[in-house]
């Protein structure tokens, strides 16, 4: 269940339901820990195991300790990486939030996340099972089942920030309240390595992700602090805390007990009979042990595999102290045996260190017994079986006009009608964009080659530059279209970098190809500080012109009446793919290409003559003129994105259909009307409307707004 959970969410494109979810992840959370004593009692528990065992004990602990954890490695960052949306880009608490993601996943270097120093770490040590990405983690069965239910806890809340947003945050602050976990300061300790100090979630690991003199568990208290008005968010933080709590005390000590079975060459063996009792069951009847069936002794192993460990340890089959003269060890898995292939090889190698160890004297590490471990590990095991999913397809809203759209689209969960939705209107949008491709000079060119693209940009830099000259003369527009023109901008303005809202998410942040995106979105908020916040900026632009709009994410900004309806239609459109970042990778791709290209070296610099003859703020068409820059800014981060991205891809037919996607992208940012027809989409959809949204569906789609 629990490998099921993590997999599943891994996904940043998955929605599940919040009953169904919190049914699967609550955990008894009123036990009234506290983050100093568990702390103590685990670093406790680590220590004196530490004492018991030889270097060579210690070390191969050490090694399994990493191996077992890589999945809840995996996850670090993962409680505040859906918190960041449209509608909450403007609220100095979010913006602290950003700040500290971005600290967790290398603020925009790629490969340099909190997770990406465990897997070196386990690469340094040649452990490749625990250097692996999320998603082969699901898979490698190695790792124990219940260890996958903090991260998957973790992860599948993350993405419901809409509904566990206050959740996550106290998750988060317990989490770095905690620190570097005991279990890894144990591995520390005896593998020795310099990058373990990054994964304490307490301690800045990037030199100015973070506000100057701030940490990150001073940034996630200050955080919790900020739903202190709230009593509701404040009790769910608190819940966050406890669940967080709750979670890693029952991981510890599964890992520990895990650990010891792992040292224990009986115990190891104990659990693998336990693991392959049930389908084994099934062939052994005729196999007698001490006068009862194989199989009946493989039935009650599933509850209690010590009397079957002892029964067979006693069997003419196993000669103690000897594998190779041992027939359980040699003709029955041999080829032609009864067994042959049943086991693999880790697991041939547990059987053989298990009949070797029975020639020896006992040397079980711990004062408690194996039945003891035993017990509580099965304990652990259990997992109610519930269905992972979204639930109803009906669930969610349709919009029924532009406005309700944008709305809708402010948040980052989406139900599955709403998803529904944004998907028709992505489609619609890029079918538009690609009716539009080589009908103008500004297409990107017909094939991809290897610096093709970089050259192309700067050829295009140039006749922005050429045109820009060209209209140096144009009569400027009166003060009044200048102003017009900013308001009816605002709807896309005041949501800068929404397509890229996606890769916020952990594994996508510090991957190659999305580091340099994720450092683009973090830029276009202000690198966590309001006062460089692009939406807060070009606010302070429109009130220079005499125009206060609502807050971006309110059902009143969507209706305003100064607004027009067809000033929505991009926007949706940026909404409604940012939620696909990997369903429309390839098109986001371009079409951040586009945007950051599109005003740099022209467009800007005119809107900055425009601006300063009517002595209104240019600041917003100048920041954007320089940090798009195409020699180290954002649109030279664009191209080098999609380089790295069409790279990778080996079979040359992939390359041309990926490629002609990245070139629908690029012409979405400004499909042609006269090219590609009407781009109304609620006026030429054949579907029938679905259900109007209220103010109230707003609780459904954005995270917590916190004390703005």
């Amino acid at each position: 269940m629990w490998r099921e959970l993590f997999s599943y969410s891994i996904n940043p494109e998955v929605f599940l339901d919040v009953g169904n979810l919190w049914s699967l992840v609550h955990t008894d959370q009123d036990r009234g820990l506290e983050v100093a004593a568990l702390r103590q009692e685990s670093t406790a528990r680590w220590s004196d195991l530490a004492t018991r065992l030889s270097a060579g004990q210690r070390r191969k602990a050490a090694r399994f300790v990493l191996e077992q954890s890589a999945p809840v490695a995996a996850t670090l960052g993962a409680t505040l990486h859906s918190l960041s949306a449209p509608g909450v880009f403007e609220l100095p608490e979010q913006l602290s939030a950003m700040a500290l993601l971005a600290d967790d996943v290398g603020a925009g270097a790629a490969n340099c996340a909190r997770a990406d120093a465990f897997r070196a770490i386990a690469r340094r040590h040649g452990i490749d099972a625990a250097a692996a990405p999320p998603h082969e983690l699901a898979q490698d069965r190695r790792i124990n089942d219940s260890l996958f239910r903090l991260p998957g806890a973790i992860l599948a809340l993350s993405r419901r920030s809409d509904a566990f947003g206050a959740v996550l945050i106290g998750a988060d602050l317990a989490q770095r309240e905690l620190g570097c976990l005991p279990s890894w300061s144990f591995a520390a300790e005896v593998l020795g390595a310099p990058e373990w100090e990054r994964l304490d979630m307490a301690i800045p690991q990037t030199a100015d992700s973070l506000p100057a003199g701030e940490t990150p568990l001073g940034l996630a208290r200050a955080l919790a602090d900020a739903l202190a008005d709230t009593p509701d968010q404040q009790a769910q933080c608190a819940t966050g805390i406890a669940l967080y709590l709750a979670l890693i005390d029952e991981w510890d000590r599964t890992l520990f007990d895990l650990t010891l079975a792992h040292l224990d060459p009986r115990l190891s063996m104990a659990l693998l009979l336990q693991a392959k009792a049930r389908e084994a069951s099934v062939y052994h009847e005729n196999f007698k042990l001490e006068g009862e069936s194989l199989r009946d002794w493989l039935s009650k192993a599933r509850k209690d595999p010590l009397p079957l460990l002892e029964v067979l340890g006693r069997s003419r089959i196993i000669r103690k102290g000897d594998p190779d003269k041992s027939r359980f060890a040699t003709q029955m898995l041999d080829y032609g045996g009864p067994m042959f292939r049943v086991f693999n090889d880790g697991e041939i190698a547990i059987i053989r260190d298990w009949i070797t160890d029975l020639g020896q004297d006992d040397s079980w590490p711990h004062p408690d017994s194996r039945g003891a471990v035993l017990a509580r590990l099965a304990a652990t095991f259990v997992a109610p079986r519930s269905e992972i999913g979204q639930g109803d397809a009906t669930l969610g809203v349709t919009p029924t006009g532009i406005r309700q759209a944008y709305f809708t689209l402010q948040g980052r969960a989406l139900a599955p009608a709403t998803r529904a939705f944004a998907a028709e209107y992505c489609e619609f949008w890029l079918a538009k964009a690609r009716k539009c491709i080589d009908a103008t000079c500004r297409s990107l060119p017909v094939d991809w080659q290897p610096g093709l693209l970089r050259e192309w940009l700067l050829d295009t830099h140039d006749h922005h530059a050429a045109r820009f000259e060209q209209s140096a003369e144009t009569e400027i527009p009166s003060r009044e279209a200048v102003i017009e023109q900013s308001v009816q901008l605002a709807p896309l303005t005041l949501i800068d970098g929404a397509w890229l809202q996606g890769f916020t998410d952990i594994a996508l942040a510090s991957s190659r190809v999305g580091a340099p995106l994720f450092k683009t979105y973090w830029d276009e908020l202000g690198n966590g500080a309001w006062d460089m916040n692009h939406p807060k900026v070009y606010r302070g632009v429109l009130s220079a012109m005499g125009k206060e709009l609502p807050p971006t994410g309110s059902l009143e900004f969507a209706h305003h009446p100064d607004l027009r309806d067809d000033s929505f239609q991009l926007p949706v459109y940026w909404l409604a793919i940012g939620k696909f970042p990997s369903s429309y990778r390839a098109e986001i791709l371009g079409l951040n290409l586009a945007m950051e290209l599109s005003g740099v070296g022209g467009t800007y610099r005119n809107a900055h003559r425009f601006l300063q003859h009517y002595n209104l703020p240019t600041i917003f068409v100048d920041l954007h003129n320089t940090i798009d820059n195409v020699s180290d800014g954002h649109a030279a981060w664009a191209a080098d994105a999609i380089d790295l991205f069409i790279s990778a891809i080996e079979d040359p037919d992939e390359v041309r259909k990926t490629w002609s996607r990245v070139r629908a992208g690029f012409e979405s940012l400004d499909p042609v009307a006269r090219i590609c027809g009407n781009l109304d989409f609620f006026t030429t959809r054949s579907k029938a409307p679905g259900k109007p949204v209220s103010a109230a569906d707003a609780l459904h789609h954005v995270p917590p707004r916190m004390n703005a």
